[in-house]
């Protein structure tokens, strides 16, 4: 913890304290014994598991939430309005920006991630339940202040950005991804990402980052996507976690 430690990392510990020792640690005993020694015993006290449960594809449009998700849809039930779950991560895009190819890999990232075009619904006193909605033609917001005065367009940018952080989610419609363009020059652009918790987290948006990089690279260069198709998607998770 001292070189960093965080949440994000002692998951990522614990599945390979799991996978190593063939047992189930709980989280919590990463912050409760924060010594190797510590965990070490915590370790020697857990039962072997017998076989480990694989997640196994369900090949299903609708689908139980996860826990996680079903804490934040509560949380969305009390207040639809709020903004403090949303995660978003800025650009400043230097030279060229092909937008074809941006739209393109932004296209694909939402075909390839199922959870990012879930939708999530209930019906009278039933549990909520996740919708995989059909992958549509998806396109970047554009705005352009390349003509404002160098005054305004400091104004522009900072009142751009601050109303990208105000868009609420509508988690029973949206899609959980909002990529917004903002033209400050020929050669430079900002673009924003904003994604909702309920779909994503801090692991999450590194990923995104560096599939939209590998995707973005190959599109301009009229090449395929790089990227390996996935075994499972998060509604897999879900019904394994339940």
């Amino acid at each position: 913890f001292d070189l960093g430690g965080h949440s994000l990392f002692a998951t990522k510990l614990t599945t390979r304290v799991n996978a190593s020792f063939n047992v189930s640690l709980p989280l919590k005993c990463v912050f409760s014994a924060q010594t190797l020694q510590e965990l070490a015993k915590e370790i020697q006290h857990l039962d072997r598991n017998s076989e480990m449960p694989t997640i196994q594809p369900m090949n299903t449009e609708q689908g139980i939430l996860s826990y996680g998700q079903l804490r934040l849809w509560f949380l969305d039930q009390l207040d639809s309005n709020s903004t403090q779950y949303n995660m978003a991560v800025a650009f400043k895009v230097s030279g060229a920006l092909q937008y074809a190819e941006m739209n393109k890999a932004f296209n694909s990232i939402l075909n390839r991630h199922g959870v990012l075009r879930t939708v999530f619904k209930r019906e009278e006193e039933a549990e909520p339940v996740q919708v995989l909605q059909s992958p549509q033609d998806y396109m970047v917001e554009l705005n352009d202040v390349s003509e404002f005065a160098r005054e305004q367009k400091t104004q522009a940018v900072t009142s751009w950005l601050e109303a990208g952080l105000s868009y609420t989610f509508d988690l029973e419609k949206d899609l959980m991804l909002k990529a917004r363009v903002l033209k400050v020059a020929e050669d430079e652009h900002i673009l924003q990402v904003l994604l909702h918790h309920i779909a994503s987290d801090g692991w999450s948006m590194s990923i995104l980052v560096k599939e939209f990089t590998a995707l973005y690279s190959a599109y301009v260069d009229n090449k395929e996507s790089p990227l390996p198709a996935l075994e499972i998607q998060y509604t897999d998770y879900a019904h394994w976690q339940r």
